[in-house]
């Protein structure tokens, strides 16, 4: 039996039959945990309240230049703190105005592996 680390995020249906698909080496689990990091509001995690970064809080917000140099200036001071082992090479957004839909797009290293990412909002 393979060993696991923790539970992929987003959250999907394993292909094996288990309840949700599982992260089998650390890259993916750091990866996994920036994206749940992204997605959980500053506060709402026990223990840690400093931790997550609340994309939700740039939902209602202009799609101008100013939100989208506000939300790349956050998240990347956060992923600082947050997951030293991450070294961001690209934060990119992608902005659908027919859909009104954001795709958040991160290309970095995370312990010497290239990594790629994408979380819509």
């Amino acid at each position: 039996m393979k060993k696991t680390i923790n539970i992929k995020f987003p959250l999907e249906q394993s292909p094996k039959n288990h309840f949700f698909s599982l992260t089998n080496n650390t890259n993916d689990a750091v990866i996994s945990n920036l994206n749940f990091f992204i997605t959980v509001r500053e506060g709402e995690r026990l223990y840690n309240k400093r931790m997550g970064f609340g994309i939700e809080k740039y939902l209602f917000e202009p799609l101008d230049d100013i939100t989208v140099k506000n939300l790349k200036n956050e998240l990347t001071s956060k992923i600082k703190d947050f997951f030293p082992q991450i070294k961001i090479e690209k934060l990119e957004t992608t902005i659908d105005n027919n859909s009104y839909m954001v795709s958040l797009n991160l290309e970095g290293i995370v312990n010497g592996s290239a990594f790629e990412s994408q979380i819509n909002f």
